[in-house]
């Protein structure tokens, strides 16, 4: 009898050790060497103050700190008397990593540790993450070679224009040289015909001349 009521009390003892459950809240992506926080809340744990170990690592090398009675430590020590029921712990990651891994220790009074992983958390520096957000857009490059091929067009469009005009110009020039020398041949013209009338009378007056002497003598 009193071997099954142990048994029951060990089964019992261990169906609520393993019902102890976390809630974790804490951001995706961080900062290298920023501050960030996390939010644990304990689920069917006893009532008392637990310890609690937040270990960071990339590529099994522990790269995170913790803030741990008023100074930034490795996490590879506890924060003694840390959370009852729910805190929030303030960390930074010193290494850039793409997929840090998180592990997550909540140790009670009697020693008995229970362990949380399969957690992941990804650093950079701020160069790098603004480096990827202008790497992301393809439709901004599309959108500035657009613009310019619209321009050029402008401006072919815009070029020919006063080849048409220049051509215009020139005819207008010529049909005035043109009608410059027809002016100029005309006036040639009318000089010419006086000069001829001219002449003609001032033969006529020498031959009359010519005729008045002769009369004279004879």
């Amino acid at each position: 009898m009193e071997k099954t009521l142990l048994f029951l009390f060990v089964i019992l003892l261990l169906s609520i050790i393993s019902a102890q459950e976390i809630e974790i809240d804490y951001p995706e992506k961080v900062q290298t060497n920023e501050e960030f926080s996390m939010q644990i809340e304990l689920t069917d744990f006893a009532d008392q103050v637990h310890d609690a170990k937040i270990d960071i690592s990339c590529s099994g090398k522990r790269v995170s700190r913790i803030l741990n009675n008023g100074q930034w430590k490795s996490t590879f020590y506890y924060v003694n008397d840390a959370i009852k029921t729910k805190e929030t712990f303030k960390l930074k990651i010193i290494e850039d990593c793409n997929s840090a891994d998180i592990q997550i220790k909540i140790r009670d009074s009697s020693e008995k540790t229970k362990i949380f992983d399969q957690y992941k958390i990804k650093s950079s520096t701020k160069k790098e993450q603004e480096e990827q957000k202008e790497e992301s857009p393809s439709t901004t490059t599309q959108t500035t070679i657009s613009p310019n091929i619209e321009t050029n067009s402008l401006e072919e469009s815009t070029n020919s224009e006063p080849e048409e005009i220049n051509l215009i110009q020139l005819s207008q020039k010529t049909i005035k040289i043109e009608e410059n020398i027809e002016k100029s041949g005309n006036s040639y013209a009318t000089y010419g015909f006086i000069f001829f009338c001219v002449l003609l009378g001032f033969l006529f007056i020498l031959k009359f001349k010519k005729g008045k002497y002769k009369n004279e003598f004879n």
